[in-house]
This record gives structure tokens, C-alpha cells and sequence, in this order.
């Protein structure tokens, strides 16, 4: 799944009027928008519980797929697991003719057992919808459609079932898989599922520097999904017309007329909310990757300077102080060569994309041809020119290039400000629409892949000046090294505190560790230092969620990659554990999930999911994580069904399917079972409903104590909803 907008997070590009995107996985995954769910209030009430409002009245009709449905489009035959997979449909205007809207669409998947999912559309421009999805693994046919349309003036809708059936399955289904993929790196093929590959923290230092090369240290990498595929949500179709992906149409027209369709529809959703810039995931893998690149290496030195030193060996001292700082942000970070690798500017890139690389920031020195004597000084950043093709990278290298400039002219370093530069018009070099090409390779291999590829030129080597202030120590390398890293995190908005939401929480970090409450119980901010610093290689429990110690004896794999060096393992659950479904402590396992309950101080709604991955993304949206409420079996003879209200933006949770069928007449969206209850009844799980409340009505909890308090103050008691495991 994509992940959601961050609430009061910078930006990387400002955009007047953006309207903000939301997926919906029916039946997994369907969560409003805690920056818009205040603002929306129920219109009616009438449901059994009195909080539901009643949706338009709809009639239904049916149609051939051949009548009414102009393309299916598949963005990828194979997804990584966690990953996001996008499906686009063109609609005929005998279906959707001029004067008619379509307000609402759903998709209807089927897994080879034939259960179904409805993904709810997460873009719809005029007769083109997108749907996006991020199930589990499994094969899925896209099986039907089903679009509620409203004629101008008119207040009736009409909802129109789409079966597609009759055309070819094989140009409907695609698959899920979390099999090992293979990516090949310099001199190397790395499986990239094997812990034991990943990239280790990198030494720095002349010594430690030597001792890397002698030990033949290189770069190994991480893959979520299968290169190649061109992003829906960014391309579309390539400049041939060709569209990437698998795509059908019905009655064999012009494929032209696909592309065409696909570029429309990207084009409005762009122009409405470019997801990829709120989000800052531009590959749709649903994880923010960043490439750093060390310039030069090998035999090749890059510029030499002042007292002989080599601009190869400081840039890979910078890069990996900045991957370190990075880190702490919990995104995964890679480099694009090893020590004593000087792989083509091409193959640098080309590494970056294999680990799934959203960002690529190459790291280099600057010299003149004069020396000391030139008088040049100071830092630079070379960002993408103004192009059409793949205009996104400019705008976001600009911002990208002023941030990490503030942050090394915050250090004392002259701002040279950016720098763009161009290939004249030449056939051989002009990017497909005949535009100048780039003159960097790093920025213009980039841009072909759609990346941004920026190159950070820190200060001059060959500077007396520049060098015995910010280059002749280790420390001073460092200071470089988390000036970009402040840099690129202060563009993409990225927190620490919610980076590590898989594995930190300040109260549970309070509660589990005695000695720390006398120092920080009112300071957040030092506790979370404290757990960077200290806490995760001493193995402190910051979470109910995640426990070091067993996740480090659980799994074998992990011990022999990292040893005893803890802090990996955490950084390894918040980066791949969570989408991998890794078991996180001895309380979760196989046959019992902790319920996590999250609140949207947006909305007032409190949440309950057993899925690690959803609690992550919402906290990272802007939601509340207040631990497990309760274990739960994950199966019994008793479902628990999840619905969701659009019109007030919160769900319910009911064991009564009268009760669920109630709320889907009136308009709630069924989004299947969302747990299960104990048959044997062992932990009661109490509900309590809000009259005043339009957003967040029903509270559920297993604590007496909090039932009788909310019942005090004008709650009602409603019983008991369903029943949790024995803690």
C-alpha cells in the first residue's frame, strides 16, 4: 500500500489547491484521511446503532463488458508483497455519456480459492478510473465492476454491475508473490531476501577504510518488486504510444486508444494530487528508498587536493556518515558501489533502481584548475534542467538541492546555490522528445528511469580554505555527511519518532524500562534520543509490538547476518520484517494477533487492526498508536466483520451480520472480517457508542474500568461486542 499523507509534514513540492489521495483495499485496508476526516460530517442518521447515514437512493442495472468497458489495465503481471499494484479502467460513453458522472467505482478481485475483494477507486477522471491495491500474496483475477453513475441535475444514481467474465482471464489476473528476487550489484549477484547480503554499516576512517579493503567489503542491495514496468501512477504509456504493464481491449481497437486513456487519466490525477510527491514513494513499491552514491573509487581518484588527499576516499567517508544519519530516519538506505569499486555512472544508476531507489544523491568535491590560488569556494548542488521529459525531477531536484544547500551553508560552507547544465541539441544524446539532455550521467541516467539523481559538489578540495575547515578530519567529514542527510530529510518530510513506529512508542518505552521515567516522563524528545543512543543496543523493549531479544532468537537467519549488534535488528523489522510478516514477540505467533488500537486526533475515531503493517502506516499518517487492546485467535467459528463509513470517515465493528448487512443498505462499505472472537470466551471486549459524536461514535475496549468511566460521562453502554484471548 501507498503510504498515506503526513499531517503537517513538509512537503516536496507546494502545490496550490491539492487535493490528497487515499487508497481503499476493501476487506484489508480502508482508511480515511485523518487531514480530511474532520471536515466531514454525517448527513443522515437511521442505522441500528444511530450513527449511520443514509446514502442516495440507487437503482441497479447491469452490463456486457463489451458494451460498456473500454480497456482493463494491469500495471504489473508480478508485485512484490506489500507493494502497491495499480489497475486502470476506461469506460465507454455509451456506458458514461456527455452530461453523465460516474461517483463512485469498484473493483472486484477473486483469489484462486474465489474469495473476492472490492477495491473501492482511488482516482476517477471523467470516464477513467484507477484502482490501486496492495494485497496479500496470492494470484487475483480482476473478476467485475461496478460504477454508481449520476446524471447532471438528476438526485437518483444508478449503480451498474460489469461482469468480465466473457473476455480473456489472462490479460485480468496477475499475482503477489514474496518469492527471492535475484538483482545483480558490482561483481556480484545478491539474493536480496537474504539478510545475511545486506549491506552492513560501512567503517569510515583511514583505518577503518584500510581494513574494508583488505577484507574486499562490497555492496549488496534490497529489491521489493520486479524492475522494468513503467509506474502507472507516473508514465502511463512511453513515447511510442506502447503502454507498459498487461492491458486488454475488449473489442481490439487501437491500443493507441489505451494509451491514450491511461495518459488521460494520469494527467487529471496529477494535476488534482500527485500522490508520488506526497508520499515521496515515486517507484509505488509503498517504502521510501534512498541511493547514495560515493564518487569515484577504484582507480580512479576523483580530484586530488590539498596535502594529497583523494576525493574518492573522502567521498566514501561522507556518503556513509550520511547513510548512518539516514538511517535513523528507519528508511532503507543503499550505496551504489562498494570500497575500491568504480562501477559506470550508468551502472551506478542502475544499481540505485535494483534496491528500488527513489531518490539517488551522489556524493562528491569539487576542485578548479587553479588551486588555492582560483579563489573558488564553497558548495553546490547539480539538479535536473527544466524539461518536459519527466518534469517531476526538476521541481523536487530544486527543492532537494536549496534544502541539502541550507543545511551545509548552516555549517559555515559558501552557497553556490544550483547548478544546471545541458547537452546541446544533439540526436545522439536529446531525451525522446527532443529535448537537451542533461549533461551529467548520474542526472540523466536518472531521469530516464524516472529517479531523481542529484550530485552534491560539498566544498573545494584543492581550497586551503575549504579543506582545513570542513575536510582534514573525520569529524568534519561527518558534519558533511549529516548536513545532507538533515538535507534530504527535511525535503521528503521525514520524522524519526514515526520512522520507528514499528518498534518505539514513548509511553510503552516509560513503562517497560523503570529507571528511565525519573529523567524523561516529561521530556519525549530525550527519551527518543535516549533510545537511539542507548536503548536499542541495550536491547530495551520500546514497544508492545516488538521485542529484540526474541525477534534476534527467532529467527537464525537474522544471528548470522548481524551477531550481536541489536540496533540492526531493530532496523531490520521496521525495513523488512514488518512488510515480510516476521513473527515480533513471543506473545504473537501463528495462532493469536495483537489487535492494535490507534486514535486520529483528526476525526476522534479509535481503530483496531491486527495487521503491524497497517498500524505503521497510520502512524506515520498522523494517528496515535496506544498499544494492543487485546489478543485475539486468528481464526474461530465467530468472525468479527469491519465496515467503514465515506460520509463521516470512521468503521465498525460488529459479530452481528444482520447488523452488517443494516449498515451496507444504508451505505457502509462491508470490508469483510477484520478478526475473530475467542469461542471460549475468555476476555470480553466492551462497547460503548457516543450520541454526540458524528466520526469515531463507538469505542471498544477490554478494560471495565474504561467502560464504566465513558458510560459516566454520557456514553452508553452497548454490552459486549466480542471476546479476546486470556492475557
Amino acid at each position: 500500500m501507498r503510504m498515506l499523507f503526513r499531517p503537517g509534514a513538509k512537503t516536496l513540492l507546494s502545490r496550490v489547491g491539492t487535493a490528497l489521495l487515499t487508497c481503499s483495499l476493501v476487506g484489508s485496508l480502508a482508511i480515511p484521511n485523518p487531514a480530511l476526516a474532520a471536515s466531514v460530517v454525517a448527513t443522515a442518521a437511521g442505522s441500528p446503532d444511530g450513527g449511520a447515514p443514509a446514502a442516495t437512493p440507487a437503482s441497479q442495472a447491469s452490463a456486457a463488458a463489451s458494451d460498456a468497458v473500454e480497456f482493463v489495465y494491469i500495471e504489473n503481471s508480478v508485485v512484490a508483497t506489500g507493494a502497491t499494484e495499480n489497475v486502470a479502467v476506461g469506460l465507454r460513453e455509451a456506458l458514461v455519456p456527455e452530461g453523465t458522472l460516474v461517483s463512485a467505482a469498484r473493483l472486484t478481485l477473486a483469489d484462486a480459492t474465489g474469495k473476492t475483494t472490492l477495491v473501492d477507486a482511488t482516482t476517477i477522471s471523467g470516464r477513467s478510473l484507477l484502482f490501486a491495491c496492495a494485497p496479500a500474496a496470492g494470484t487475483y483475477e480482476v473478476r467485475a465492476i461496478e460504477v454508481t453513475l449520476v446524471v447532471a441535475g438528476a438526485s437518483d444514481a444508478t449503480t451498474t454491475s460489469i461482469d468480465l467474465g466473457a473476455t480473456d482471464v489472462a490479460t485480468r489476473t496477475f499475482s503477489v508473490s514474496d518469492e527471492v528476487v535475484a538483482v545483480a550489484v558490482p561483481d556480484a549477484t545478491v539474493d536480496v531476501r537474504d539478510p545475511s547480503q545486506y549491506a552492513p554499516t560501512t567503517p569510515t576512517g583511514q583505518a577503518a577504510r584500510e581494513e574494508a579493503a583488505a577484507d574486499g567489503a562490497s555492496v549488496a542491495g534490497d529489491a521489493s518488486g520486479v524492475e522494468g514496468a513503467a509506474s502507472l501512477s507516473v508514465t502511463g504509456a512511453s513515447a511510442d504510444g506502447e503502454v507498459a504493464g498487461s492491458a486488454t481491449t475488449l473489442d481490439a481497437s487501437d491500443p493507441d486508444a489505451v494509451a491514450a486513456g491511461v495518459e488521460a487519466l494520469l494527467a487529471s490525477a496529477n494535476l488534482g494530487a500527485d500522490a508520488l510527491d506526497e508520499q515521496a514513494d515515486i517507484n509505488g513499491d509503498g517504502l521510501f528508498t534512498i541511493a547514495l552514491d560515493p564518487g569515484h573509487g577504484g582507480g580512479d581518484s576523483g580530484a586530488v587536493g590539498v596535502d594529497g588527499a583523494r576525493e574518492c576516499d573522502l567521498n566514501w567517508t561522507i556518503a556513509n556518515y550520511c547513510k548512518q544519519e539516514l538511517e535513523k530516519y528507519g528508511v532503507p538506505v543503499h550505496l551504489t558501489r562498494g570500497w575500491g569499486d568504480n562501477p559506470s555512472l550508468e551502472q551506478r544508476v542502475a544499481n540505485a533502481a535494483a534496491v528500488g531507489a527513489d531518490v539517488l544523491v551522489s556524493i562528491h568535491l569539487n576542485a578548479t584548475t587553479g588551486g588555492s590560488s582560483g579563489g573558488a569556494s564553497g558548495c553546490m548542488v547539480l539538479v535536473p534542467s527544466n524539461q518536459s521529459f519527466n518534469n517531476r525531477v526538476f521541481g523536487e531536484g530544486v527543492a532537494l538541492g536549496n534544502s541539502i544547500n541550507d543545511q551545509l551553508a548552516a555549517l559555515g560552507i559558501n552557497n553556490r546555490g544550483l547548478l544546471f547544465r545541458t547537452i546541446d541539441h544533439d540526436p545522439d544524446w536529446d531525451y525522446p522528445t527532443g529535448e537537451e539532455a542533461d549533461y551529467y550521467g548520474i542526472i540523466r541516467h536518472a531521469r530516464y528511469r524516472n529517479m531523481l539523481g542529484v550530485i552534491v559538489e560539498h566544498c573545494y578540495l584543492d581550497n586551503t580554505g575549504d579543506y582545513y575547515s570542513f575536510l582534514n578530519t573525520d569529524d568534519k567529514l561527518r558534519a558533511l555527511g549529516v548536513a545532507d542527510a538533515k538535507g534530504i530529510a527535511n525535503a521528503y518530510g521525514l520524522t524519526q519518532e514515526r520512522a520507528y513506529a514499528a518498534v518505539y512508542n514513548f509511553a510503552q518505552y516509560m513503562a517497560y524500562n523503570s529507571d528511565l521515567p525519573q529523567y524523561y516522563a516529561n521530556d519525549p524528545a530525550g527519551a527518543f534520543r535516549h533510545f537511539l543512543e542507548h536503548g536499542m543496543s541495550e536491547g530495551r523493549r520500546a514497544s508492545d509490538d516488538f521485542d529484540v531479544r526474541f525477534y534476534k532468537d527467532h529467527y537464525g537467519d537474522l544471528q548470522r547476518a548481524y551477531g550481536n549488534n541489536l540496533p540492526l535488528y531493530f532496523r531490520h523489522y521496521i525495513t523488512y520484517g514488518v512488510s515480510e510478516g516476521r513473527q515480533p514477540t513471543a506473545e504473537l505467533s501463528a495462532e493469536k494477533s495483537g489487535m492494535r488500537r490507534l486514535y486520529n486526533p483528526y476525526s476522534g475515531e479509535h481503530f483496531y487492526t491486527a495487521s503491524a503493517f497497517e498500524k505503521v502506516s497510520l502512524v506515520k499518517a498522523g494517528w496515535n498508536y496506544e498499544g494492543i487492546g487485546w489478543l485475539g485467535p486468528n481464526s474461530s467459528k465467530s468472525p468479527v466483520y469491519r465496515l467503514y463509513n465515506p460520509y463521516a470517515g470512521d468503521h465498525h465493528y460488529t459479530m452481528s451480520a444482520y447488523e452488517r448487512d443494516s449498515l451496507k443498505r444504508v451505505g457502509w462499505n462491508d470490508e469483510g472480517v477484520g478478526w475473530y472472537s475467542d469461542d471460549a470466551k475468555a476476555t470480553p471486549l466492551y462497547r460503548q457508542y457516543n450520541p454526540y459524536a458524528a466520526s469515531g461514535a463507538h469505542n471498544y475496549t477490554a478494560s471495565k474500568v474504561e467502560n464504566d468511566h465513558l458510560v459516566s460521562v454520557g456514553w452508553r453502554a452497548e454490552g459486549i461486542g466480542w471476546y479476546g484471548l486470556a492475557r
